[in-house]
């Protein structure tokens, strides 16, 4: 299949380390996609970090 006809694309993106996100919280369990724009790594608690990038 060419290229220009996947049905998947990638598109790299910032790392989360440099948006602030704590790398102690980059894991599985603590990353989840709320859309195909918006992640939410959730901390320790209540604390929750959502990435729109």
């Amino acid at each position: 299949m060419a290229a220009a006809n996947a049905l998947i694309t990638m598109k790299e993106v910032p790392m989360l380390p440099s948006l602030g996100i704590n790398p102690q919280f980059i894991t599985l369990t603590h990353v989840t996609m709320e859309s195909d724009k918006y992640l939410c790594v959730w901390g320790d608690g209540s604390t929750e970090q959502c990435c729109n990038h």
